[in-house]
């Protein structure tokens, strides 16, 4: 029979992308504003990047997920936690709150700790159907 949860289930899904997308869209302007920057600039180069760079990422690791097969490693799961520990020391030093990528921090730190980090960045979903971390 039909799954009569599907459209609700789907719709919560993609909240949840939208508003992951958003709160780190708007992370990145709280940086550059930080630093001085134009944060117009950024708005124009983040749509941009998101219509293009962004939107082949997201297909990529979407297919690593489908295929269940988080072989291939472009930008592995180790090298993503990586740059966001720098991030996350430098800026939070500076004054930068962190809030968001701390959270992020987070789930990458139990993927690398479960002998995830020489996987793609999808590997977190292992973590992930786990369940919530006690």
């Amino acid at each position: 029979g039909e799954n009569v949860a599907a459209p609700a289930t789907l719709e919560t899904a993609l909240v949840i992308s939208e508003l992951s997308a958003i709160v780190g869209m708007i992370q990145g302007a709280h940086i550059v504003e930080k630093e001085g920057l134009d944060v117009g600039e950024y708005v124009d180069f983040i749509t941009g990047y998101f219509a293009t760079d962004a939107g082949d990422a997201v297909g990529r690791q979407g297919n690593a997920l489908v295929r269940n097969d988080f072989s291939g490693t472009e930008a592995a799961l180790g090298t993503y936690a990586a740059g966001l520990s720098k991030y996350l020391s430098g800026h939070a030093k500076r004054g930068l709150n962190v809030e968001f990528p701390l959270a992020i921090s987070a789930l990458l730190d139990r993927a690398l700790k479960a002998g995830y980090g020489e996987e793609e960045l999808a590997a977190v979903i292992k973590v992930l159907r786990e369940g919530a971390p006690l």
